[in-house]
């Protein structure tokens, strides 16, 4: 089977997280942002994740992947959603409000290569979603007003955060929601410290499903750009 996905995507981390957890034999198929041309050809629109089964056949819809990669061989790892979704609804908030910094830091982060490996894929990707943050260089020298808004959300979240998994000591449908923003948010090492029960998390989550947490980074080339 072959998953095709962006790395820095969030929605492609989570069927990642079923098939890391489950060892499924899959490949992972990388495109360029600016291709638009590789999803109209599979599955005719421009989309993420997107996955081509033993079969030829085509699903296209995260949480239909994850459904699908779950009852592989019937055996079921993720347990219910936790029936309280304060966490989920603070994470939608935190995915928010975190945008005008994590966003601009995709473009020069290594583990994003396959995703940007040239610069007009990177002026794709900028020239879209300056459309609803504002200018990326602005947000990335300026981000005090984002991290007002996102520090609380955190502190929040961390006082949550309390059990092995996102809700429960077993793996749920919370986690399928919930790692993936929390993830691309150590893209931020560099302005952003993760309080301590959200940073035990992350490094759990990624031990579990070998996907990778971003690295600190030095972005100061792409700045002087």
């Amino acid at each position: 089977m072959k998953l095709y996905l962006y790395e820095h995507c969030p929605f492609c981390v989570r069927p990642r997280i079923v098939s890391g957890v489950k060892n499924i034999e899959l490949e992972l198929k990388y495109l360029a942002n600016d291709d638009e041309k590789a999803h109209w050809d599979k599955i005719g629109k421009k989309q993420v994740p997107f996955l081509q089964k033993g079969n030829g056949q085509f699903l296209i819809e995260s949480l239909d992947i994850c459904t699908y990669f779950n009852q592989i061989n019937d055996k079921q790892v993720l347990a219910p959603a936790s029936a309280d979704t304060t966490l989920v609804e603070l994470i939608a908030k935190l995915s928010k409000a975190s945008k005008s910094f994590v966003y601009p830091r995709f473009l020069d982060h290594p583990l994003n290569r396959q995703d940007f490996p040239t610069q007009s894929a990177k002026d794709y990707f900028q020239r879209k979603k300056e459309k609803y943050i504002g200018c990326f260089k602005a947000n990335f020298r300026f981000p005090e007003a984002a991290l007002m808004e996102t520090s609380p959300l955190l502190a929040q979240i961390n006082t949550l955060m309390h059990y092995q998994y996102a809700t429960g000591e077993k793996l749920s449908w919370d986690d399928i929601i919930v790692f993936p923003i929390l993830r691309n948010l150590t893209i931020a090492e560099d302005i952003l410290a993760l309080p301590d029960n959200i940073n035990r998390y992350v490094h759990f989550m990624s031990d579990q499903t070998k996907i990778a947490l971003y690295t600190k980074h030095d972005y100061s080339a792409w700045l002087g750009n």
